[in-house]
């Protein structure tokens, strides 16, 4: 029954792949992070503030029609937050291996080569440093660890292509998992950012 799964799930990927039009787009570009820091109560604490993000990597989008496409890709991302606590001002850097797949909608095409889209999907992604004033800090599922290396969200934007190759989009990123290890404290990553992107 697995060989038999296996090989329908070879033959589906390879009649896909075989009518489907694809391309590699090499991506990148700035944005701001910020945390949303609850206590299990309701309670939020508005110490935490916005900081620098980036992201660089690059996707592949599959045309599914005309008007529908699906991209996956892999992305170096960098987060970060601002807290002050006890007077002191604490500068939080994250760095994350992430891996996206959006279904984007083409609905208007503008000029010689330009069209506008919008996109929505998700993304997983994976803590590889933490720092707090440019000192490493434990990652990992203990108690004694600052934060967990699992993150997971929401992606959700709109963009236009211009010359059929270069590829600019405005997005924002909602988290959904808890970081925290902390028991009575829920802390999620929002990131909002602009990405500039080239089609070949």
């Amino acid at each position: 029954m697995k060989n038999l799964i296996m090989i329908s799930v070879i033959l589906f990927v390879g009649s896909f792949s075989s009518t489907a039009y694809g391309q590699f787009i090499v991506k990148g570009g700035p944005g701001v992070s910020g945390v949303t820091m609850k206590e299990r109560g309701g309670v939020r604490n508005s110490n935490f503030r916005s900081s620098f993000s980036f992201h660089v990597g690059g996707a592949y989008e599959i045309e599914v029609s005309d008007f529908i496409s699906i991209e996956p890709g892999v992305s170096f991302t960098g987060k970060g937050f601002n807290v002050a606590r006890r007077g002191t001002d604490l500068n939080a850097r994250m760095l994350f291996i992430e891996v996206p797949i959006a279904v984007k909608g083409y609905f208007l095409d503008i000029g010689d080569g330009g069209r506008l889209f919008g996109l929505a999907g998700g993304y997983t992604s994976f803590m590889l440093s933490y720092k707090l004033n440019g000192v490493k800090q434990p990652i990992g599922n203990t108690t004694e660890d600052r934060l967990k290396r699992f993150d997971m969200g929401l992606t959700f934007g709109a963009g236009v292509e211009l010359f059929e190759s270069l590829v600019i989009v405005p997005s924002f990123d909602f988290g959904l998992a808890n970081l925290s290890n902390t028991s009575n404290e829920i802390n999620r990553i929002n990131v909002f950012k602009l990405t500039v992107g080239y089609k070949f």
